[in-house]
């Protein structure tokens, strides 16, 4: 990849080239034929009657978020040493001034801008598998509701909960904050606002109001906000993810309980993946620091009538073998050291506490579960991203 973080001539092109977009889609809008003869152009007609955030999403998004989701390694042209393709990456298309040149043109017209936008688009689609404006696989790229609605279908889950407990949406930065703008223009299209967002949910019918707005006041009041002060909390940001700002990334709310670790040069969810033999050294270190924090907390001895106790690695309470284990039902990671007389998470009283120990091991079944969901899922979400065809789009999971 030769541009980590593009050039101004490049974020200039493109939010030039989505300015465009968006006011050619409006006027446009309410005439049904013109509509779709300038979606054709995107090979998107199939979407004229549908939601236009929608179109606005399949258009921008992918480009727009490419830092956020792993800009060396996020393909628009997927790499192929068999055909002897060496593939090319959103933010490389965008900004190595050769696959789309009029993007970092400062000279551009605006048909030459919004030609590049078509075309992206249409390289986009190619590589879903789709052969044109009229495949009938494009109508599939619609928002529908989601059938897979259990437990092996992580997108159900995550949708489940950004659209009644989070609220997470991307959505364009609003026009009313020019000073915050390129060009005067949002990077995202305006069709993805808030107000499609909350369509989406409804569409997909996983709100569980009828407005498809999330709770996020209750969710904030009911764990703290950025303010939660529940232990052994490590908070991993990394430096060039755009959520890092909405995170916990300089200190932490209880910081004698609590650890913050910056992942350098990573992006949104770099950490998830763990280690990898491909790592550079710092980030060996950084995994180093990573399992350093979890040795740690998992040393500790924690009595529920008392308070924190410190137990050195490696070492065990004087006479017992120790066997660890979590116990976030409590709010506490508890490690119990088990012996001929119990297991003393009772304060000392030396009677093993069986219904804790049981919900100690459902925790733990629990986070793990949690841990392989998000690792499974983030690789689920760049592999449909990036290969298929338009009926195995994120839409229809």
């Amino acid at each position: 990849m030769t541009h980590f973080s593009g050039s101004p001539a490049c974020m200039s092109g493109w939010t030039r080239a989505v300015r465009l977009f968006d006011k050619a889609i409006q006027s446009v809008s309410t005439d049904s034929s013109r509509l779709r003869n300038f979606l054709s152009g995107f090979w998107l007609s199939a979407l004229a009657d549908t939601n236009l955030g929608d179109v606005g999403m399949l258009v921008t998004t992918n480009f727009a978020a490419t830092v956020q989701y792993g800009p060396s390694s996020n393909y628009l042209i997927q790499p192929n040493q068999t055909a002897g393709i060496n593939g090319i990456t959103y933010l490389d298309a965008l900004c190595d001034g050769h696959f789309q040149p009029a993007i970092t043109n400062p000279h551009a017209s605006d048909q030459e801008l919004l030609h590049a936008l078509q075309n992206f688009t249409v390289t986009y689609l190619e590589q879903q598998g789709a052969s044109g404006d009229e495949d009938p696989g494009i109508q599939w790229l619609a928002t529908t509701a989601i059938k897979r609605r259990d437990f092996s279908n992580p997108w159900f889950l995550w949708y489940f909960q950004a659209c009644n407990e989070f609220g997470y949406g991307m959505t364009a930065q609003s026009l009313t904050a020019p000073n915050q703008l390129i060009e005067g223009w949002s990077v995202w299209s305006q069709l993805e606002s808030l107000e499609y967002y909350e369509w989406y949910c409804r569409t997909m019918t996983l709100s569980i109001n009828s407005m498809g707005i999330a709770d996020v006041e209750g969710t904030n009041g009911n764990y703290g906000g950025l303010n939660i002060t529940t232990p052994r909390i490590l908070w991993v940001n990394g430096d060039m993810d755009p959520w890092r700002w909405l995170s916990n990334y300089d200190v932490a709310p209880d910081p004698s309980t609590q650890t913050i670790l910056l992942y350098k040069n990573a992006t949104h969810c770099n950490d998830l993946y763990g280690r990898q033999t491909s790592n550079s050294e710092y980030q060996q270190g950084f995994f180093d620091e990573v399992f350093a924090v979890y040795d740690e907390w998992m040393a500790m001895k924690i009595v529920t009538s008392s308070p924190m106790q410190r137990v050195p690695p490696n070492r065990t309470a004087k006479g017992t073998r120790t066997t660890l284990t979590t116990a976030i039902a409590t709010g506490e990671v508890a490690i119990a050291t088990s012996s001929s007389e119990g297991v003393t998470l009772d304060g000392g009283s030396g009677k093993l506490d069986t219904g804790l120990i049981v919900a100690c091991v459902v925790s733990v079944i629990a986070v793990l579960a949690f841990v392989v969901f998000m690792y499974h899922g983030t690789k689920i979400y760049n592999k449909r991203r990036m290969t298929g065809n338009p009926a195995d789009s994120l839409k229809k999971v």
